[in-house]
């Protein structure tokens, strides 16, 4: 670990009453005063939704959550150190960290969450925002551009064909609800998505670890804007002689090759009927060494 790595790091581990980003049960909304009150019928609607009905399965849980049982209980640990219990809120914080993640990985509407946990839906969205303040507070340092060291270690399948890759890059869209103000609205759109985004580039390793994440951009911004706007066009992140994976949407040749940095992309037909064979075949190879970027 770099020594710059290092001091961030602690910088951002260390328990301090000042900082926003601790979790703080006395600003939460509560439902119950007291656990033993909750009912029986609703106690058992919540164990549907809890962390305890999926202990030690890492199956079940990376399905709900995305992450293994074993990863997921190495995150509670770290972040409860952070979380102030003043108050109380009925629901233990292993589960207000479980439904963050599940409303992450598989995004289901705070109605659904509200009525299966039978709590009021302001109760489940703080829940959520001050969960996720928490991990941005405390584990967004985990998103970091390695030392060059790191990009040696490549796997073997992808080290035989891009020897030299540092990264694969791609935009992903958040779906968001219509905002009041037109002019944002019309900023937000996308064409791809046919509804209002907010639009990030994200770049993983060969290793799958996310190495850079940029701003939010409105979904109208193309792939081509963010990146030049991003600040990834820069000598800090790029080496001559890199390689860089991208999708063919990213005709950005001629600016990473000012930094002697190549972007390989999947070919274009340009005006031709078809590709031949060897380009086909080589645009399969760069397709499905990429696509690991969206798992």
């Amino acid at each position: 670990m770099s020594p710059l790595l290092k001091r961030k790091v602690a910088k951002m581990t260390a328990v301090s009453p000042d900082l926003p980003t601790i979790l703080d049960e006395d600003h939460c909304p509560v439902d119950n005063d007291d656990a033993d009150d909750v009912p029986d019928e609703m106690r058992e609607s919540r164990n549907c939704l809890s962390s305890y009905s999926l202990e030690e399965n890492d199956g079940k849980c990376r399905q709900m959550t995305g992450l293994s049982w074993t990863m997921f209980l190495s995150l509670f640990t770290f972040l409860n150190q952070f979380v102030k219990r003043r108050g109380y809120i009925s629901l233990p914080p292993r589960d207000q960290l479980f439904i963050t993640l599940i409303k992450l990985c598989q995004n289901p509407s705070f109605f659904f969450l509200s009525h299966v946990l039978k709590m009021p839906q302001t109760t489940v969205r703080q829940i959520f925002i001050r969960w996720l303040d928490l991990m941005y507070g405390k584990i967004s340092i985990l998103v970091h551009w390695p030392d060059r060291e790191c990009f040696l270690m490549i796997p073997p399948e992808m080290k035989a064909q891009f020897p030299r890759l540092t990264a694969i890059i791609d935009c992903f869209e958040i779906r968001t609800e219509y905002p009041s103000n037109l002019k944002a609205r019309a900023k937000s759109y996308s064409n791809y998505k046919k509804w209002t985004t907010v639009k990030y580039l994200i770049a993983c390793s060969p290793s799958g670890s996310i190495t850079f994440l940029s701003n939010g951009w409105g979904g109208r911004a193309s792939d081509v804007h963010i990146v030049r706007q991003s600040g990834f066009l820069s000598s800090v992140y790029h080496s001559p002689g890199d390689q860089i994976l991208a999708d063919r949407g990213f005709t950005l040749q001629d600016d990473f090759a000012l930094l002697g940095v190549e972007l390989v992309t999947p070919s274009f037909t340009k005006g031709r009927k078809q590709l031949p064979g060897r380009e086909v075949e080589m645009s399969r190879r760069k397709s499905n060494i990429r696509i690991h970027i969206g798992k």
